[in-house]
């Protein structure tokens, strides 16, 4: 039994184990590096879909500050218009307050009734005159109180006097012109 060699047997295995080892070695290698490619192109992938995300909602974004912006540029040009609209509204009402306030005085005042001077600061007037009789005086005050134009009438003097050889009473009052629509009698 001596004369048998176990050596070449021996060596043969070892090879088949080198062999195998290398084999698996590679197969190993081989399924890392398919493994390692597959998962960089799923990453690449993947960032790839995220990146259209990001552009589809920076288009959105885009497209809403868009709405936003003509929203807000509509709104200025309301409140433009809404400004404008009360200018000429105001200057509207400004027009007629004169020829109210001359209507207004020729509906209230009576033939025995001078008006010397009348001013007007803002919707305040001032009226200088001269009346033949106290009555006259009473009646102008309260035609001013019913006119819807005129509003809060207040004597401020009355004084006796002659105007052209006539007796009666100089007088000043303060009267307020209603501005708009005029208030219900």
């Amino acid at each position: 039994m001596a004369a048998i060699n176990l050596l070449p047997w021996r060596e043969k295995r070892r090879r088949q184990a080198g062999r195998r080892f290398q084999f698996t070695l590679m197969a190993t290698l081989l399924c890392a590096v398919v493994v390692l490619v597959l998962g960089i192109e799923g990453l690449s992938l993947a960032r790839e879909q995220q990146r259209q995300r990001n552009l589809y909602l920076q288009q959105q974004i885009a497209q809403v500050d868009a709405r936003n912006q003509q929203a807000q540029s509509l709104a200025a040009q309301f409140e433009a218009l809404q400004q404008a609209q009360a200018l000429i509204q105001h200057l509207h009402q400004d027009s007629l307050s004169g020829v109210r306030l001359f209507n207004a005085l020729h509906q209230v005042i009576d033939d025995g009734v001078q008006l010397q001077r009348l001013q007007l600061e803002g919707v305040n007037i001032e009226l200088d005159g001269f009346c033949h009789s106290n009555n006259q005086l009473s009646d102008l005050l309260r035609a001013m109180e019913a006119s819807p134009w005129l509003t809060e009438p207040m004597l401020e003097s009355i004084e006796a006097g002659t105007l052209s050889g006539r007796r009666g009473h100089f007088f000043r009052l303060t009267v307020s012109l209603v501005i708009g629509g005029g208030r219900e009698s």
